[in-house]
């Protein structure tokens, strides 16, 4: 998933804008459909003040925490019909401007829902925005699981949790 990163002019600190999803989200195909932002003034050490620049039938997410252990999360091979809305976030790009941050990025949706613009977008907003936090992403305590395989019958059978609000 193409990310941007970029050091903003008036704090030396990095910004870095990406598509955030879980891995249970990829599973789900909903792999670019949250672009988000985080800022590291430690030169990439750690990373702070995450932020919701756009979704795609995703919630709203400041930091979605990763998977345990280090993994490749892959869509399944069919997870029916998706959502109205759905699409991709792509290839984010970030300037300045003044005090003000300029971020551009495609929205492509083929089913928008009305009053939804899709094509280039862009943001303006000021540097200030990229620093306020955002609440954390939790998965819904009843969500529906996934079931892979028969677990009656097959030993190989996943249960993956099908986060999809």
């Amino acid at each position: 998933m193409p990310c941007r990163m970029r050091r903003i002019p008036s704090t030396g600190d990095l910004l870095i804008v990406w598509n955030q999803v879980s891995a249970d989200e990829i599973r789900g195909s909903y792999s670019r459909c949250r672009l988000s932002s985080a800022v590291s003034t430690d030169d990439g050490k750690t990373w702070q003040h995450f932020r919701t620049i756009d979704r795609s039938v995703l919630p709203p997410a400041g930091r979605v925490e990763p998977e345990p252990e280090p993994a490749m999360a892959r869509a399944i091979d069919w997870v029916g019909e998706v959502s109205d809305d759905w699409g991709h976030l792509d290839y984010p790009n970030i300037g300045f401007a003044e005090d003000n941050v300029v971020v551009s990025w495609t929205r492509a949706v083929p089913r928008p829902l009305p009053g939804h613009a899709q094509g280039a977008r862009l943001l303006v907003a000021p540097v200030s925005w990229f620093y306020e936090d955002e609440e954390p992403y939790e998965s819904p305590p009843n969500s529906p699981r996934l079931i892979v395989g028969d677990p009656g019958r097959d030993s190989e059978a996943t249960d993956i949790p099908a986060n999809r609000d």
